[in-house]
């Protein structure tokens, strides 16, 4: 049986190159590393100006309420499906009762209140 270090002493010597590595974004490569040109920047201009102009989304207290009440509905609503797929699952019923979930804007939704408080 040959040894270990016996398997690479038939192969010719290369020589080694160094080679940079490309950073690592995401699991795959990216599309493109280029950065925005002058349109991109125009028209994200363009879109800012418009956001900031608009009327608010339903104007006042009242659509924040309102929309504060669609958001506990939804997080009602998802903390129901967390405990029925932890009874599914096999827990006890203390642990679906402690079982608990989070349910948190984020992207487009947290740009948007910002940008236009009470949408």
């Amino acid at each position: 049986r040959a040894a270990a270090s016996d398997c690479c002493m038939s192969a010719p010597l290369k020589k080694k190159t160094k080679l940079a590595a490309a950073p690592t974004l995401g699991v795959s490569a990216p599309i493109s590393l280029a950065g925005p040109d002058a349109h991109d920047l125009r028209e994200t201009l363009a879109l800012e100006q418009e956001l900031r102009e608009a009327p608010a989304a339903g104007e006042g207290a009242t659509a924040s309420a309102d929309g504060a009440e669609v958001y506990e509905r939804l997080v009602a609503i998802t903390a129901q499906w967390v405990q029925a797929v932890g009874l599914r699952a096999g827990l006890s019923d203390e642990q679906v009762r402690d079982a608990g979930c989070a349910l948190l804007p984020f992207g487009s939704y947290a740009l948007l209140e910002e940008l236009m408080p009470g949408s």
